[in-house]
């Protein structure tokens, strides 16, 4: 019987894994599942875990076996679908995957089940959620403003568009299409991602663009505030070259007819980005989040180097955040329900005291 179901083991997952054997489990503490429909059985034998190939939800709910939690990391497209079946089987689960759905619309099996959901257990939405979850605190539930900054980027802007790809291109392209959700006046918006091109500065850092895109989520239920944003940075001029293709349909989903051939214009410069643009460059993770009232000021900013030798900045600390929220679900007693990050605001200093061994972070309340 195994402690602990490792569910999806590609970049982030087999990462986090590593990280939660070396940093914060002793080898013989836990017993490790690894279920994947992809062979990594050279993967775990070097970390000494059990591994099983899957290629069904039947065959991934056959073998949890009664595991005391649930690791999910998958592609987004499967992901709530999967999640649900494991809880409506009563297992708690932890998830790092960026899912489009709602994750409350799991709130009745959860406390049916009486387990818990920890949703976008990542960097943004993630340690995202519980900067700001603490800030929320600390300030007394009174803020009039939160905006947070984040983004993965190469240190040094990259031509032709002063970005690589080191994710999934589609998704990239999505990020500048998918209207983004802000508050404004109290009231929940949906904005153009484009509709703004926002100056940003921090000033241990440089300066930087950033556009409007969708991470708020779970904050604009539990988070009250007059103004709240997130937005996601990039090197100056992206921006602009990106609304240009835009709006000359390049994103678009429709299939254009070339002679015999039917052909998406966004599948097509997804793969033209993939081709043109992946490379390995030393890239930076940062998340800056910025929460004001009337009487206070609360600033956080941390950020992480990647690349070249070393897994992707954006990458590690994902996996990062995944692997602290596993230790943590599996020590503490987490009540029952769904259970974004900025509700375990109160664990913050736990996952500093961790993510400080490899992030640089700076924080100040005024």
């Amino acid at each position: 019987m195994s402690d602990l179901v490792f569910l999806g083991a590609g970049r982030v997952g087999s990462l986090a894994l590593r990280i939660f054997l070396k940093d914060l489990s002793n080898m013989g503490k836990f017993n490790i599942l690894v279920l994947d429909k992809v062979d990594h059985s050279k993967l775990v034998d070097e970390l000494g875990v059990d591994f099983k190939k899957v290629a069904s939800i039947e065959d991934i709910l056959e073998n949890l076996g009664g595991a005391q939690l649930i690791a999910t990391a998958l592609p987004s497209r499967v992901a709530f679908e999967i999640t649900r079946k494991i809880l409506e089987k009563g297992y708690s689960v932890v998830d790092v995957s960026f899912i489009p759905e709602d994750p409350y619309l799991t709130e009745d099996i959860v406390k049916n089940k009486k387990v818990f959901y920890i949703v976008d257990a990542g960097f943004a939405p993630g340690y995202s959620n519980l900067v700001a979850g603490y800030f929320y605190e600390k300030l007394g539930r009174n803020i009039e403003s939160l905006i947070i900054h984040v983004g993965g980027i190469p240190v040094e802007p990259v031509p032709p568009i002063g970005y690589v790809i080191t994710w999934n291109p589609v998704d990239l392209i999505e990020e500048y299409t998918r209207p983004a959700r802000i508050i404004e006046n109290r009231t929940i918006k949906q904005v153009d991602p484009l509709t703004k091109i926002h100056k940003i500065t921090i000033s241990e850092l440089g300066e930087f663009e950033g556009f409007y895109s969708d991470g708020l989520r779970s904050l604009l239920k539990n988070i009250r505030a007059k103004y709240m944003a997130e937005i996601t940075i990039r090197h100056k001029n992206h921006l602009f070259i990106m609304k240009k293709l835009r709006d000359l349909g390049f994103f678009d989903d429709k299939p254009l007819q070339i002679d015999n051939v039917s052909i998406s214009p966004k599948i097509f410069t997804a793969r033209v980005f993939e081709e043109k643009l992946s490379m390995n460059v030393r890239d930076i993770a940062i998340l800056e989040v910025i929460a004001r009232n009337e009487n206070s000021i609360a600033r956080h900013l941390s950020y992480l180097y990647g690349g070249i030798d070393k897994p992707f900045a954006t990458t590690m600390y994902t996996a990062l955040v995944f692997a602290k929220t596993i230790d943590l679900a599996l020590k503490k007693q987490l009540d029952p329900g769904v259970l974004p990050l900025e509700k375990l605001w109160m664990f913050k200093q736990e996952y500093d005291s961790f993510l400080s061994n490899y992030l640089v972070v700076k924080e100040d309340i005024l």
